[in-house]
């Protein structure tokens, strides 16, 4: 049986507040919206007005993540991937011009994770953090590229100052229960893990709660509840791989107990 140490990024658009430059205002609102196209027009006029713009480029990035990762739950890899090196690009231009612009490191550790250089985003969220942006979406945000990266020591504490920063903070809670699952854990695991399904949101955070709690379910021998788990996973994307293996090889470790 396979363990999953799956980590998905909270998504937070870490976009300036300023109004200064109203297409910027009025893209951040179109963004808001879901109004992907209609923000991403806004964006393109104030950098045509001001290609220097570091707030334009910040707020085009972190809109290009958002595209890239609707694409990639769409399964337009391709597209997604296309999203995510132009925001790559955005953001990084906004560093060469303002490099003390802790938002544009929070999106380029976005980025970075999205297209799994998790070395490179622990550093680009440990910048934003000595910047000031110490917030709970942050250290969970650098806890889950440690968990990526099998650093499962930095990966708990990122967690846990996460989760005193916010108690509810549903991603910290599915990085923390990951690495109780790796040390075998189960019972903190699951407990985190629910904590994350009764705290989060419908998406990929979600599916991998359900999924590694049916883990921890399985290697407790509790293969009805395991099967719940995968059953609740798979209910949320059929096509997930990870959870129909697991469905299946729950069902026969059943069958054979």
């Amino acid at each position: 049986m396979k363990i999953f140490l799956i980590a998905v990024l909270l998504i937070f658009n870490f976009q300036s507040a300023s109004a200064m430059i109203d297409y910027n205002t009025v893209g951040r609102n179109y963004h808001h919206q879901g109004k992907f196209a209609e923000a991403l027009a806004s964006y393109n006029q104030a950098l045509q007005i001001n290609p220097a713009d570091w707030l334009a480029l910040n707020n085009r990035g972190a809109l290009n993540i958002d595209i890239g990762i609707f694409n990639r739950n769409s399964g337009k890899t391709e597209s997604a991937d296309y999203y995510f090196d132009n925001a790559l690009e955005d953001l990084k231009r906004a560093l060469q011009i303002k490099s003390d612009f802790a938002a544009a490191y929070v999106n380029l550790g976005r980025v970075q994770t999205f297209t799994e250089n998790y070395l490179a985003a622990v550093e680009s969220f440990t910048h934003a953090i000595n910047l000031g942006e110490k917030t709970s979406a942050v250290y969970a945000s650098r806890g889950a590229a440690y968990l990526l990266l099998e650093n499962f020591n930095q990966a708990f504490e990122d967690s846990n100052r996460a989760l005193e920063l916010d108690n509810k903070n549903f991603l910290a809670y599915n990085n923390r229960g990951s690495v109780y699952l790796n040390r075998g854990e189960y019972h903190k695991a699951i407990s985190d893990f629910t904590k994350a399904i009764e705290l989060g949101e419908v998406g990929n955070t979600l599916i991998t709660a359900y999924t590694n709690r049916g883990v921890c379910y399985f290697y407790l021998q509790d293969y009805d509840s395991a099967i719940a788990d995968y059953t609740n996973a798979l209910s949320l994307n059929q096509n997930f791989k990870d959870a129909l293996q697991n469905l299946q090889a729950a069902y026969e470790a059943k069958a054979g107990k």
